[in-house]
């Protein structure tokens, strides 16, 4: 074991989106940097919803990305990485990447002269009204779920 201390730190967190949505695959990505005594690099990926409470993504990994789909409901999103190296060095903090807005979905209509978030959506066919039980909308050629 090395006495001392070693710099293992990512330069940087980012984010495969800049816009979030809820259902999205989002990627958070490490730029490493290269440890002074060499040796394996390991990662542990954080994420938080409110801000508050962090929750492990996995178990410490070598791989300079991780993977965590947003769930419905959430309005942030922010991830941190925290380093170890197999000599014995730990950072002391975290590499916290940026904190995104979750967009949500809602889609609006006119109920007897009032703007009304809409929870269900319907459509005529043959004639005959019909409830739709999912409806989605395009954003940047992207189909995005609203109900």
């Amino acid at each position: 074991m090395y006495k001392g201390s070693d710099t293992i730190d990512p330069t940087t967190v980012t984010y495969s989106k800049a816009e979030l949505y809820p259902g999205d695959a989002v990627e958070i990505r490490v730029s490493a940097r290269t440890p002074t005594y060499g040796g394996t690099v390991y990662y542990q990926y954080q994420y938080t919803l409110d801000g508050k409470t962090w929750t492990n993504l996995g178990s410490k990994t070598t791989s300079t990305t991780a993977t965590v789909t947003i769930p419905e409901g959430v309005e942030r999103f922010q991830a941190r990485v925290l380093a170890s190296d197999g000599w014995g060095f730990t950072s002391t903090t975290y590499v916290t990447g940026p904190s995104l807005g979750v967009s949500q979905m809602k889609a609006y209509g006119t109920v007897a002269g009032v703007v009304t978030p809409l929870a269900k959506g319907w459509c005529i066919v043959g004639g005959k009204v019909r409830s739709l039980s999912k409806g989605y909308v395009a954003v940047a050629g992207v189909w995005k779920k609203l109900f």
